[in-house]
């Protein structure tokens, strides 16, 4: 008998696609970073289903086309289930917001990312005449890596050892050398800044400018990941160390700390979830708001 997980689909696919990335960052070949791109979305799709699958098999399919094909609904049979459309990537995402919260609150996952610009260069690819740079397919593999498969395996937790995806990444675009050249000329520039682990992609590569004694912007060397013009009244106080340097960025769906702290080292530091509070303007802080602390 021939068996394929979905997990295992997933994995195969992922090293498919690292195959491709070595070869098309070796010879710049448009061929292979297409491949990489759709060898990484397959892969986050299921992913997700398998996370919905783990919690209720009807919940990666669409409720329209269990009803009508299926005698129950509700508790469908295998066979039923392979007759029946599973859920596209806009819906895929909603539903494991909704029945897997733990993903993004505890394993950081960012579903946007999936959603947003890593599935619009799928149906490029796929359906139309496409036209990109090497430097945005890069930095959407990062974040679509980092922010999604990554914090998905760990979400599964199959046991199964494997080599972080950001690491090769990070080895694969060679930011070591990046790095070097960059902190050079901002040297030159003399510009205040730190190096940090960046939130997007995992890199050690997120450049932290300073002016006047806090953080005003970052932006990752690797992933193209940039929070601009961050003013001092943005800023919250960080959960994890105390300092008023936590700020929310919309890209991330989420917190990161520019203190050094838990930014600027290699250990990096994680997305602090954040949402706006009902009863005030102002964002509660894993699930903490100042607004209740004051009626205490």
């Amino acid at each position: 008998m021939i068996r394929v997980t979905l997990w295992e689909n997933a994995y195969d696919s992922i090293v498919h696609g690292l195959e491709h990335l070595e070869a098309a960052i070796e010879n710049d070949d448009a061929y292979d970073y297409k491949r990489v791109v759709l060898d990484f979305c397959h892969a986050a799709e299921l992913l997700l289903k398998e996370i919905l699958f783990r919690i209720d098999p009807i919940y990666a399919f669409d409720k329209n086309d269990l009803f009508k094909k299926c005698i129950d609904p509700l508790h469908p049979t295998i066979e039923e289930l392979y007759t029946c459309k599973s859920l596209e990537v806009n819906p895929l995402c909603l539903a494991v917001d909704k029945y897997a919260p733990e993903l993004k609150k505890k394993h950081n996952a960012n579903l946007k990312v999936f959603s947003g610009e890593a599935s619009k260069l799928r149906n490029k690819i796929q359906h139309f005449c496409y036209q990109s740079t090497v430097s945005e397919v890069r930095g959407i593999l990062l974040r679509l890596s980092y922010q999604l498969l990554c914090p998905a395996f760990s979400y599964l937790d199959t046991g199964k050892k494997y080599d972080p995806l950001e690491k090769q990444l990070y080895e694969a675009f060679s930011m070591e050398n990046v790095l070097e050249y960059y902190k050079g000329l901002y040297d030159k520039e003399k510009r205040d800044y730190s190096i940090g682990c960046c939130y997007a992609c995992g890199s050690y590569s997120l450049i932290i400018t300073y002016d006047g004694g806090y953080p005003t912007s970052c932006e990752c060397l690797a992933c193209k990941f940039v929070q601009e013009n961050i003013l001092e009244e943005d800023y919250r106080e960080c959960p994890e160390c105390g300092a008023p340097s936590l700020v929310y960025s919309e890209e991330l769906d989420g917190g990161l700390c520019l203190w050094y702290k838990c930014a600027n080292h290699k250990d990096g530091g994680i997305i602090i979830f954040m949402e706006m509070c009902d009863s005030c303007n102002d964002y509660k802080i894993e699930d903490n708001c100042l607004c209740t602390e004051k009626e205490y």
